[in-house]
């Protein structure tokens, strides 16, 4: 009962702090200057998931096998790929933390499919978690100020500092919604997440007409908790809808709009009327902010639409230039890859001599998967993601064939929130590399691939 707890409580307060980069760095990187992605360090969060995972190995131990046999197969697959490419790195000591790393990541989406603890609670946890995020981002668009939190691992940006994340209009420079995060674009695909998991709740927790996303106990099933229920629902919606809007990350724009597509065509298949009108209602809240926000900063979302500005101009040079840093890499380790966490070396053996800044993984997590780890780490990377997107829809028509309620108070699974979000992240993986090559956007994929497989308890609510 005390491991059960642990365990529990370590999940609900991984997720609330995740976003949050406290860290020790243990050894800088440094690539003709610093570079983050060579730097060694140690988080928070993994000191945490380091004690949830001994937890649940002395406990569970002999229980410990993976959904099923393909999913193991791809798995190992990807695990065999990222080994090998230790012996073939340049800096075999970033190697092998870049793998232990992954062994976290992986020893997460373990301890999320098979221990005890509540799926919805671990899900208000992460949305408490990413509120702060979209408060703060927020602010720091509307104010065009951040400000430093060392021990939260918070740094300064400033639209006049040149590497700064902005958008650059004919009459300034705007700088783009952090939160507490090291890229605009990953405080876009933790809002988009936030989005999707959001109305999973609203949809899995209907009572009669109303939905129940909080359940205060103390209110019973008064009409005042239906009313919390819903304004706390539209607030967190508009909240992270703004927010989302201020990142202004194109990626995370599209990946939303496929989540949400891909859920409503589910409820559609599945003639449910109640799921199909929350959705569309929240599409419609959603677009409303989009479009009213767009009246009022319509040149600067012009601009990341058009692309055709001189910085948006320079933005897409310098992601073709990765593609084609990427061929050249490929074309001599193609087998084995550069060494897992290694990428950004081997940039600098092919291009010595340039500032750190211009040493940056390929914009699309399938070719950095592959040129890191070879041939094994890609074709594992890749059938996980089939085998999870295989599993989800098993689920789907094995509910349906049971005739349980798929978005009702029955349902014994939600395997339509997996595929939204398998969706939503595969588009991310598609346009950046951070889903792979940072602490935060490791953990929060395997978090995320690890819930997709974990239905919620039927007494949960």
């Amino acid at each position: 009962m005390f491991t059960d707890k642990v365990i529990e409580l370590g999940l609900y307060l991984l997720a609330f702090i995740l976003p949050f980069q406290t860290r020790l760095i243990l050894r800088p990187g440094f690539i003709n200057g610093y570079s983050e992605f060579a730097t060694i360090s140690l988080y928070a969060t993994d000191v945490l998931l380091i004690v949830i995972l001994l937890f649940f190995l002395f406990q569970k131990s002999y229980k410990l096998q993976a959904t099923s046999y393909k999913l193991k197969l791809f798995l190992t697959l990807l695990i065999l790929g990222s080994f090998l490419s230790v012996f073939f790195a340049p800096d075999k000591i970033l190697a092998i933390f870049a793998l232990s790393r992954l062994f976290l990541g992986i020893g997460l989406f373990f301890v999320l499919v098979k221990a005890n603890y509540g799926k919805i609670k671990l899900i208000r946890s992460f949305l408490a978690g990413v509120f702060i995020q979209a408060g703060l981002g927020i602010w720091q668009f509307l104010t065009q100020a951040t400000f430093s939190i060392k021990g939260l691992g918070m740094a300064i940006h400033n639209a006049s500092v040149l590497g700064d994340s902005v958008v650059e209009t004919a009459g300034g420079r705007w700088l783009r919604a952090y939160g507490s995060l090291d890229h605009p674009n990953m405080l876009g695909g933790l809002l988009m997440i936030g989005i999707l998991v959001l109305l999973y709740l609203v949809i899995t927790n209907k009572t009669e007409n109303n939905f129940l996303i909080f359940n205060f106990k103390f209110l019973n099933k008064s009409q005042f908790l239906n009313f919390i229920n819903f304004f706390l629902f539209y607030f967190l919606l508009l909240t992270f809808s703004f927010a989302l809007f201020f990142s202004f990350s194109r990626a995370a724009w599209m990946g939303l709009v496929l989540g949400i597509l891909t859920m409503l065509f589910m409820v559609i298949y599945e003639k449910n009327f109640f799921g199909q009108r929350e959705i569309l209602k929240s599409i419609l809240v959603t677009g409303l902010s989009f479009f009213v926000l767009a009246q009022i900063f319509g040149n600067l979302v012009w601009t990341r639409v058009e692309a055709s500005s001189r910085l948006e101009v320079k933005s897409t040079s310098e992601r073709i230039e990765t593609y084609k840093d990427f061929e050249k890499i490929i074309k001599h380790d193609w087998l084995f890859g550069t060494g897992i966490g290694n990428y950004e070396l081997a940039l600098g053996k092919i291009k010595p001599g340039l500032p750190a800044y211009f040493y940056e993984p390929v914009n699309n997590v399938f070719l950095l998967v592959w040129g890191e780890t070879g041939i094994l780490g890609i074709i594992g990377f890749i059938g996980l993601l089939f085998s999870l997107i295989y599993l989800n829809i098993k689920n789907c028509l094995k509910i349906k064939n049971l005739k349980f309620k798929i978005f009702g108070a029955d349902a014994s699974d939600f395997s339509e929130l997996g595929l939204a979000l398998i969706t939503a992240l595969s588009v991310s993986m598609l346009f950046d590399h951070w889903l792979w090559s940072l602490h935060f956007g490791i953990l929060l994929f395997w978090m995320i691939m690890g819930l997709t497989l974990k239905s919620p308890s039927p007494k949960e609510g």
